[in-house]
């Protein structure tokens, strides 16, 4: 069996993190992965945008991600463990503090839930104001980055794991600084001590070895995770995933960065929108509410390069048990391919 830092730290079965889907709560799905042995993760970045203004309707952010996690917890099996994901954008940051606020008091209120979320994801921001009362709260903090420079400063600021997400990923990318993957894990590695995941591109057992003998301590997906079962996601948004080619993806400027998606007439028109110089904020948040509501033409469906690989929808715990065993029988198999001479 494969067992990595990741396993060893943060208590899951297998090396494999769900990565956080905002605007999307995805309790469904980070239950299922937790459930199969992977660690699934929570996101509050709807709340936050809804608290803005932003969505169709207000809800109290606090109550909104409460909610959640106890949702989870009372959802999981009793070995499973899960993750919530915290933007530490700058304009955020009280919210933030609020939603640690309200991790902290579940962990004091509730045992399972103690014993079950175990870790912090931290992204879109610097760690730094966050990590006092994560380590405090005995929780494991994990913070993604885009650059080697990037994961120097997480490391300083003292997480415990460093997500170098390489630009082919879908969701939230660097636009000014395009690292691939391949050249981003294995340069954060050399450049830190802290121990790595790798995300951006992972899809099978092949990804999770290639991660691996980059120095990674497991892989994090997440358009991978969209086709499958228990994704609430619309079905339309799954099937575009499985048509995709690589080709598919381009980079355009959502309200919460820049954002890698697939190609419709929602994100051609904002990259056309983009490249004129025109204010693009109410049609990208547009693009957000449409998804939501259905209309998937119109609007904005994250997904990164990998969708070109991905040819099925499947149940999450098939897709994990699929993903370690052809890890397993690459590794066996590697020493075929090699040479040697007496």
């Amino acid at each position: 069996m494969l067992r990595t830092k990741l396993c060893e730290l943060v208590g899951v079965k297998y090396p494999i993190i769900q990565g956080a889907m905002g605007p999307y709560t995805t309790v469904k799905l980070a239950t299922a992965v937790s459930n199969a042995g992977g660690l699934g993760t929570l996101t509050t970045a709807g709340f936050t945008f809804q608290k803005m203004g932003l969505g169709r309707k207000e809800v109290d952010h606090k109550e909104g991600l409460r909610r959640i996690i106890r949702e989870i917890t009372s959802s999981t099996l009793p070995e499973a463990v899960f993750a919530v994901n915290i933007p530490a954008l700058k304009y955020a940051i009280p919210m933030a503090k609020d939603y640690l606020e309200v991790v902290i008091e579940e962990l004091e209120s509730n045992p399972e839930t103690r014993k079950k979320l175990r870790v912090i994801v931290t992204s879109a921001g610097d760690p730094a104001v966050l990590i006092k009362s994560i380590k405090d709260a005995g929780l494991v903090c994990m913070h993604i980055i885009p650059t080697i420079r990037h994961a120097k400063t997480a490391e300083k600021a003292g997480v415990d794991f460093i997500i170098a997400s390489g630009n082919e990923g879908g969701g939230v990318v660097s636009y000014d600084y395009p690292v691939t993957t391949l050249v981003l894990v294995r340069g954060v590695v050399k450049a830190v001590k802290t121990p790595v995941i790798a995300a951006g591109g992972f899809c099978d057992g092949a990804g999770l070895v290639a991660a691996l003998a980059l120095g990674a301590e497991g892989i994090q997906m997440g358009t991978r995770f969209i086709a499958t079962e228990e994704c609430s996601f619309h079905q339309q948004y799954k099937d575009s995933v499985l048509k995709a080619s690589e080709r598919d993806t381009i980079v355009t400027i959502m309200p919460y960065g820049p954002c890698r998606q697939l190609k419709n007439e929602f994100s051609l028109k904002l990259q056309e929108m983009m490249n004129k110089g025109e204010d693009t904020f109410s049609y990208a948040w547009e693009g957000v509410k449409n998804t939501l509501e259905g209309n998937m033409e119109k609007g904005f469906m994250a997904a990164g390069q990998v969708a070109g690989l991905i040819g099925e929808i499947v149940p999450v715990k098939e897709l994990i048990n699929r993903i370690i065993k052809e890890a397993e029988e690459t590794i066996e198999n590697l020493s075929s391919k090699l040479w040697r001479t007496p």
